[in-house]
């Protein structure tokens, strides 16, 4: 799969769980506004764990290899 396929299934992904927890929030609420906010900070918080847990998980894996990170992506 190529960087724009994997882009796009992100987006995509992230999309459909954004509008589900706004869904969510709005149906047991009724407040739009605070199904906006609340989706707003599940997304900035959970970007930052989803980071943190590839971070960490990149660490465990060549830290046993002893393998440079800096090697392996491409970026």
């Amino acid at each position: 799969m190529n960087r724009f396929l994997s882009i796009l299934k992100t987006v995509t992904y992230k999309t459909v769980s954004q509008l589900i927890t706004v869904a969510l929030v709005y149906a047991l609420t009724r407040e739009l506004i605070l199904s906006l906010g609340i989706a707003g900070l599940e997304l900035i918080l959970t970007t930052i764990w989803y980071y943190v847990h590839e971070r960490f998980w990149i660490w465990i894996v060549f830290k046993k290899q002893w393998i440079n990170v800096e090697d392996y992506w491409d970026y």
